[in-house]
């Protein structure tokens, strides 16, 4: 799948090599050796065109990390004879402290490649990166294969994280608890599955767009609720079975427009300072999927992103959960609120017990309902990534499996 935020840089500086660990393999890719660089493709018969490379090792820089990554980036891109029609760096402050650049390129020949970058900084001072290449518009879950085999890498051989980024997250933490202690605006809300009728919606699509935010341009895939009325709904978090459309329309008017479709592309019109706006999704957009009705999931994931207005309506405490661990149970804990480890059953046992981060889940379609222990109900919008049941949305927070 071709979404969630982005990757690595090629280093062309005069820097010595480190000692280099074996990397492992990825079921479904063949992997290539060639003076240090793990090269991955796709072990299928058709021709993708889509790379992931894993660079070697590199010493310690005298520039900043963020600075030598865009430009080592911007040197890569040049000499693969790509033209940048658009640069687009994002420099994510999350627990793993990775840098990351993605930009949209066009070939000698027109064609359009999106080409992701990622870097992260050992204690040691050196530098692990990568690049991930594929055509613009590729679909399936080839990304989120390369993003789990970095994360995994990054674990195995562990990463520095900067007193900066403990900040921003000591101080994302503390907004947070205040604006839940504030209680602000949330999306109107009625009784469970009073609000959209399952039968009305067309389904979920889930748009690449971009914005500005700290580091620079920042990229990511957000939700958006197609209805069949042809009405459309931005960025929803709530459960669509209990969001109460006439008081939304009143309170929220700039997050409904309308959307058609007109062969693989989506028209959607959204009011914007005073006028409708009109946008063509041509590519780079992609159906999300519906769970069944009490399906179930195992196992232990890690949020890689999340947006929108998610710590209202005193559900803080699953904002601020990276982790969410489920088992086939039925029962769920929220990893960094009890500061558990992850089991092979998915939710620990000990941890199970704590009333405020655990409970039991139901999932249905477009929705989850989290039944904590201590008898709070918390309904969001649910839906998996295409082509994996591993990888989904709780409300606008997305989850990528942990690797373990």
């Amino acid at each position: 799948m071709n979404r969630i935020t982005l990757f690595l840089a090629c280093c062309f500086f005069s820097v010595g090599l480190y000692a280099q660990i074996s990397i492992a393999p990825i079921t479904g890719w063949k992997q290539n050796l060639n003076n240090g660089h793990y090269i991955f493709t796709p072990d299928t018969v058709l021709k993708t065109g889509i790379s992931y490379e894993v660079m070697p090792l590199v010493k310690s820089i005298d520039n900043d990390i963020d600075e030598w990554l865009e430009l080592s980036a911007t040197k890569d891109l040049q000499l693969s004879g790509f033209v940048i029609s658009t640069t687009q760096y994002l420099q994510k402050k999350d627990m793993y402290s990775f840098k990351t650049y993605s930009t949209l390129v066009k070939d000698t020949n027109g064609k359009k490649w999106f080409v992701n970058f990622l870097a992260y900084q050992k204690p040691d001072a050196s530098i692990r990166y990568a690049k991930i290449t594929m055509p613009s518009g590729t679909k399936g879950s080839y990304l989120n294969d390369a993003i789990k085999h970095f994360f995994a890498l990054a674990k195995k051989e562990g990463f520095q994280r900067s007193s900066t980024i403990d900040n921003t997250l000591t101080d994302t933490k503390e907004k947070n608890e205040t604006a839940t202690k504030k209680e602000p605006d949330a999306s109107p809300v009625t009784a469970p599955k009073q609000g959209i009728k399952p039968g009305s919606i067309k389904g979920v699509v889930i748009n690449r767009e971009s914005g500005y935010g700290p580091g620079g341009v920042t990229i990511a895939y957000r939700p958006y609720l197609l209805l069949k009325d042809g009405s459309i709904y931005k960025h929803p978090d709530v459960c669509p079975y209990d969001l109460d459309i006439v008081k939304s329309k009143q309170t929220e008017p700039q997050k409904w427009g309308s959307w058609k479709a007109d062969g693989k592309t989506i028209v959607v019109k959204f009011l914007e300072k005073g006028k409708i706006e009109t946008d063509r999704w041509e590519e780079n957009w992609f159906w999300g999927k519906q769970a069944t009705a009490n399906e179930k999931i195992k196992g232990s994931f890690k949020s890689i992103s999340g947006g929108g207005n998610t710590a209202t309506g005193g559900t803080f405490l699953l904002v601020l959960s990276d982790d969410i661990m489920f088992n086939d149970k039925g029962q769920f804990t929220l990893k960094n609120s009890t500061g558990s480890t992850s089991s092979d059953a998915g939710v620990d046992v000990v941890n199970y017990s704590g009333k405020d981060a655990a409970g039991t889940y139901v999932l249905d379609e477009y929705s989850v309902a989290l039944h904590f222990n201590n008898g709070k109900v918390i309904r969001k919008l649910f839906y998996f990534y295409p082509d994996s049941h591993k990888t989904f949305a709780v409300g606008d927070k997305v989850y990528l499996p942990e690797s373990e």
